[in-house]
């Protein structure tokens, strides 16, 4: 398994690249806000939008967004789901808005993401995959807060297609195995990162990491693995001996 191929499969990100998490321990303490995005793509390669769950952001900002990335950089932006029907009292996004202004992403647009965990009934759950079903062929999604195995899953593999789709796998140091965390064309992972890991927690479970990403690179598949924490430091640990072991 050659690192060029590692590379060009494996996604390591955070939910955005604004938290305040960011600003007071990854960012240089002088750096303009303007300038963040081109350091955090220097560091990861991929980033969730969250912010476009509640609005679209305008077309000089995703420009920007565009020419401050690296060519290989991609954003994963959340679907405003309830902006796009669910809610009748929101200022409504139609499909064709959201899809315009995802547009000028042109190659660095990743997966979008379904978060289901506000919307509860069945109803409005097929409701969203008929919306996500409305958007180019082009497009994969991520469904998150289902899990794996549901009956659902396999709904939404009926209405997007098995290859579009995938279910978001919540993820801690403390796992032994990735049962069930394969499945598809691609995966994604959100990796919980607690207060208390350190050097030696994450010298234990990093390596078991890297051999399941190797494994699923090597099966030609695409991993996006989201890294999240209260601070950054963890993050920032395990992104540096993850780095290390899959580079070796």
């Amino acid at each position: 398994m050659t690192p060029s191929k590692i590379e060009k499969r494996l996604f390591l990100g955070t939910r955005g690249w604004t938290g305040d998490y960011l600003k007071k321990d990854f960012y240089p303490l002088a750096m303009k806000p303007t300038y963040y995005l081109r350091y955090y793509g220097a560091h990861f390669n991929m980033s969730e939008v969250v912010s476009t769950s509640k609005s679209l952001p305008y077309s000089s900002t995703v420009d920007h967004w565009y020419l401050n990335s690296p060519a290989d950089f991609l954003f994963c932006p959340h679907l405003p789901l309830h902006e796009l029907g669910s809610d009748t009292t929101a200022k409504s996004i139609s499909t064709e808005q959201f899809v315009d202004r995802m547009r000028l992403l042109r190659g660095k647009l990743g997966p979008v993401i379904l978060n289901l965990v506000r919307v509860s009934s069945e109803t409005e759950k097929r409701k969203v995959l008929e919306l996500a079903a409305r958007l180019p062929e082009s497009y994969r999604f991520v469904l998150a807060g289902e899990g794996r195995g549901s009956v659902f899953e396999k709904e939404a593999e009926k209405i997007l297609g098995a290859n579009r789709v995938t279910m978001a796998v919540e993820l801690t140091v403390n796992e032994k195995e990735f049962e069930n965390t394969d499945a598809g064309f691609f995966v994604y992972w959100y990796l919980h990162l607690e207060e208390r890991v350190n050097k030696k927690l994450a010298s234990r479970f990093v390596p078991m990491l890297g051999e399941r990403i190797i494994r699923l690179v090597s099966e030609n598949k695409y991993v996006f693995l989201v890294l999240t924490a209260k601070r950054y430091e963890p993050i920032g640990l395990v992104r540096e001996q993850l780095c290390k072991f899959l580079s070796d």
